[in-house]
């Protein structure tokens, strides 16, 4: 009795984007959460702690060929992940600027620009 198709019979891969999004996505709100609960990145690391073991086994013995990508997905990734970076750091901008007013303005408009530099 054969519990599930084989790889090769089945003609199925490994949907890089659709796994790309949901990363993506979770990244993004663990980040964004992460300011008002601190133990959130906690969780979100654990997730992806085991998310990389699972799909390392995927790629290695489960869909060990796939098909070429025109462009690598590292490019994709890091522009995500800075986004969504970029978006805490504008939500702490604003919270830090209702908490202190105007003391933190003008460093954090530094901050800010030294980051969008580099």
């Amino acid at each position: 009795m054969q519990l599930s198709p084989n790889v090769e019979e089945s003609q199925y891969y490994f949907d890089h984007g659709y796994n790309l999004a949901y990363v993506a996505l979770i990244w993004t709100i663990s980040i964004l959460f992460s300011m008002i609960a601190p133990f959130i990145p906690i969780i979100a690391f654990f997730f992806f702690l085991i998310k990389y073991f699972v799909d390392k086994y995927n790629f290695m013995y489960v869909y060990p060929t796939e098909f070429d990508h025109k462009e690598p997905f590292s490019i994709k990734v890091s522009f995500i992940c800075t986004a969504s970076l970029f978006g805490f750091q504008a939500f702490m901008f604003m919270f830090f600027q209702i908490v202190f007013g105007e003391l933190f303005v003008w460093p954090a408009v530094a901050i800010l620009v030294l980051e969008l530099i580099g």
